[in-house]
């Protein structure tokens, strides 16, 4: 039996070291992207159509100056289109030679069509260039299969590693498969934001993650931690880079400036707070008893994901925490740097797939539905995180945390009422689906809420990817949307800078608005009923499942 129990635990052990490993695996550099360019002499009147109905953004070179052209059309032996300045925020990427992009600040670059002419322009005017003179077509778009390779490359060296690890681990002859490729079509997301610090675009993460349905459309606040005046103006750029509609009501920043000794958080209600004594768990452990403390006292990116569960296994992953609570204390200020994982977004579209060309007709079904049905479908299935206290052993649920998306990080805060709780020490229950969540760090503050001073900053300029004026569709949450219905639609948002004192740090939050709508393949059609069965508790965290061992079974074969 105890050889049995300490193979269990090791079995574990190899299971969070694992995502760890692959993880490193990304920062070195194993997990790259990349693009390739379509190099053409002619452009044709048909092959430009079918660039501006996917979206494109076509960029002039004249041989001294790179201009953004709009409105480009072919006629009388002519490309002609109206000239306009490359935005800045367009100019703060170099392309290298090795046709490397970054994922999380260089989407836009996959968009992109480069028209080399010798025949110069100028600002503000409709060119009118000889199709003679055009001296090349570069159209650039992602390179799949160096993609690939170069993520084989980095699951071979990880998998290396692993079996390293696995040698070290667990005795001879027994073994455990190794985590799936990352899924890399048939995903959806929602809208990118971007920042600008003079040189270069951060992603800073994504809004509104999971309202899919305009029932589930809400407030979210995004913190921007790498973003930098620019001539008194902070500098944002909201970009669709997924195949879906996006409906953005309302942007605005949240400012906070407060004393240098803390840090800023909103919750999701948009209440402000300050933590400036965060302490981790005195002890984490999973839903089988493994200590988690190690992976989340802190923010190094280096995440907790659950354990793939057997079939008999319950659908759920639950990690409990145990903290100190100061005397006196009745409320404590819970801390979560989590992301989704790309299973969950995976599972969904296939989820999408099986209605088919039935498919929009259910969505307009479901939106039809009342918000707070829809909200507590999704917590039965385990999608947000829930949140739970100990109060005379018995769990009761206290909030949850919203989905932040599977890009990025995102902090997060709620707070927890510790009225009438004695004890020195308090239990918290975070529960989900499993492989749905991936927990970086987690902590709690107990300190009172330092005086702050929060600003609310409307943008005083919108523009579209096409030039356009978007201001009064983004300023405030009316009825009036900012909607981007295709890959590559973009807004760049300008906010005044105010002034701060020297006696204080700031921090900045995108507040936004809105919902989006994912778009299937209508071209499909309905090949199973299976979706009913996903009326019930968790069955979407057990299907979700499936599509894991079937990508794993793909992955080995």
């Amino acid at each position: 039996m105890k050889a049995s129990t300490n193979f269990s635990n090791q079995k574990h052990r190899f299971w969070i070291i694992l995502p760890s490993i692959v993880m490193l695996g990304f920062l070195s550099g194993c997990f790259q992207y990349f693009y390739k360019v379509n190099r053409s002499e002619t452009l044709t009147s048909e092959s430009l159509q079918n660039m501006q109905e996917s979206g494109k953004y076509f960029i002039l070179h004249d041989g001294v100056n790179v201009w953004q052209m709009e409105d480009v059309k072919i006629g009388n032996n002519l490309l002609s289109g109206q000239i306009n300045r490359l935005p800045e925020i367009r100019r703060a990427t170099t392309i290298t030679q090795s046709k490397r992009y970054k994922r999380s600040s260089q989407l836009y670059i996959l968009n992109e069509v480069h028209i080399y002419a010798n025949h110069r322009v100028r600002f503000d005017s409709v060119a009118q260039i000889p199709l003679n003179s055009l001296e090349k077509i570069e159209i650039y778009s992602p390179d799949k299969g160096l993609t690939f390779a170069s993520w084989a490359a980095g699951v071979i060296g990880v998998a290396g590693s692993a079996v390293v690890l696995a040698t070290i681990i667990f005795p001879a002859g027994n073994s455990t498969p190794p985590p799936p490729p990352p899924p890399s079509s048939g995903s959806s997301s929602c809208p990118f934001i971007f920042t600008y610090n003079g040189d270069q675009l951060n992603f800073a993460g994504e809004i509104y993650s999971g309202a899919i349905f305009p029932p589930l459309e809400r407030d979210d606040y995004l913190r921007l931690s790498e973003i930098k005046p620019i001539e008194n103006s902070y500098r944002i750029l909201m970009s669709n880079q997924a195949r879906e509609i996006q409906h953005t009501n309302l942007t605005e920043l949240y400012i906070i400036d407060h004393p240098k000794n803390a840090v800023g958080f909103i919750d999701k209600y948009g209440k402000p707070y300050t933590c400036s004594q965060i302490q981790p768990p005195t002890s984490a452990i999973d839903f089988k008893g493994n200590s988690l403390s190690e992976l989340l006292n802190s923010a190094d990116d280096i995440s907790y994901q659950s354990v793939p569960s057997a079939k008999d296994d319950d659908e759920m992953d639950e990690v409990i925490l145990t903290f100190k609570v100061p005397q006196k204390s009745t409320q404590g200020k819970l801390i979560l740097r989590a992301r989704n994982s790309l299973l969950l977004d995976y599972s969904y579209s296939k989820y999408l797939e099986m209605f088919g060309d039935k498919l929009l007709g259910w969505q307009q079904k479901v939106s039809k539905r009342s918000p707070g049905n829809l909200q507590k479908w999704s917590i039965k299935q385990g999608i947000p995180m829930s949140v739970y206290l100990e109060k005379k052993g018995v769990w009761e649920f206290q909030d949850h945390f919203e989905t932040p998306g599977p890009m990025a990080f995102k902090d997060d805060i709620l707070k927890i009422d510790l009225t009438g709780i004695d004890d020195p020490d308090i239990k918290i229950k975070l529960k989900a689906g499993k492989l749905f969540w991936e927990i970086d760090r987690v902590g709690m503050d107990f300190s009172a809420d330092n005086k702050i001073d929060i600003k609310v900053v409307k943008p005083f300029m919108a523009t579209d990817q096409n030039s356009l004026d978007v201001l009064p569709l983004v300023i405030n949450d009316d009825s009036n949307y900012f909607v981007q219905p295709e890959i590559g639609d973009e807004a760049e948002l300008l906010f005044q800078v105010p002034e701060l004192e020297n006696s204080h740090s700031r921090t900045v939050f995108l507040h936004s608005r809105g919902h989006y709508q994912i778009l299937g393949d209508q071209n499909l059609t309905q090949t199973n009923n299976r979706f009913k069965i996903l009326r019930k508790p968790a069955s979407f965290t057990r299907f979700a499942q499936d599509n894991y061992y079937n990508l794993l079974k793909n992955a080995m074969n």
